[in-house]
């Protein structure tokens, strides 16, 4: 295959999650919605900041619990530097994976031991969201089948992990366009998975999962409450948790495109009308994805500045 067919088909995820904002872009009415945005004052746009930095606290914190859990004692300091350093390639195809090499370049984490927890990671935060959806559903009452649905595909495949057989799992992947791994890989990672993902250490992540999802909830609410638009604290938790479920399974990075429709579409199905429920998705992004670049940076800078010790 020609080396520039290869580079199109490996951001081609990239290029189609761009697309598709771009085509959604030209339907919003933005004369309507840039006039909220102007709404955030100095102190709503920080405790919107401090929404950010807790969400990727959440996400460091549940990191480093994982390596914990795989017998990885790497010290706080450096499991946050690598996540956070990662995070300014994150919406780029393999982004994780980028954040595996961090953890090796900072912490002496192999890959092979990394690789595990990207998938657990996923799923643990994914389980924590339903059950927030859930809740929502409860005290909402609409849409309970939907979230079900998804639900039961999540509970699917933990189920596969659990009890998969590495030897079929090794065959399939070899299939696939450029993965030539190992068995003793593959039973190594559903091994570390099923490890992370069964018992206690599953109710850890699960309680882990829980700080981001609740700095997310809290961000889309103050948005919401800056703009002058009346969403419960129930609609903000559907609203935040039934796109960025689907965005882990949509394997566009970043969710690029998938999120920002369903979130407008969920929130215009509670009855905002269509430019406060894209300045409220607009808002989020920029404090939850958008807020990654600028601390990634700043931790690159911090990284500079101390002179961590590098293991590459």
């Amino acid at each position: 295959m020609r080396p520039y067919v290869r580079l199109f088909l490996r951001y081609l995820p990239l290029i189609a999650g761009l697309l598709i904002l771009a085509v959604a872009a030209t339907l919003v009415p933005w004369s309507k919605v840039l006039p909220y945005l102007g709404r955030l004052s100095p102190f709503e746009l920080g405790l919107l900041t401090l929404g950010g930095g807790l969400y990727y606290l959440g996400r460091i914190v549940r990191y480093w619990v994982m390596l914990r859990m795989l017998g990885l004692y790497v010290a706080f300091g450096k499991v946050a530097i690598a996540c956070l350093v990662a995070q300014p390639v994150a919406v780029l195809p393999g982004g994780e994976l980028y954040r595996g090499a961090m953890l090796k370049r900072y912490g002496n984490v192999s890959l092979k031991d990394a690789a595990p927890t990207v998938l657990a990671q996923s799923i643990a935060e994914s389980f924590g969201l339903l059950i927030v959806a859930l809740l929502g559903i409860t005290v909402l009452r609409q849409y309970l089948t939907i979230v079900l649905g998804i639900a039961a595909a999540f509970v699917a495949v933990w189920v596969f992990i659990r009890w998969h057989d590495a030897h079929t799992s090794h065959k399939w992947l070899n299939k696939l366009p450029w993965v030539n791994v190992s068995r003793s890989w593959v039973q190594s990672f559903l091994g570390k998975n099923r490890k992370l993902l069964t018992g206690w250490n599953f109710v850890i992540l699960l309680l882990a999962s829980f700080i981001t999802t609740f700095a997310g909830i809290v961000i889309l609410y103050i948005a919401g409450f800056a703009i002058g638009v009346e969403l419960s604290f129930f609609a903000a938790a559907m609203a935040f948790a039934v796109p960025t479920v689907l965005e882990l399974v949509s394997f566009l990075p970043g969710g690029l495109g998938v999120h920002e429709g369903l979130s407008v579409g969920i929130l215009t199905l509670f009855g905002i009308d269509l430019p406060s429920a894209v300045a409220l998705t607009i808002i989020v992004r920029l404090f939850t994805l958008g807020i990654g670049f600028p601390i990634g940076f700043a931790a690159m800078a911090w990284d500079r500045f101390r002179g961590f010790e590098h293991f590459d």
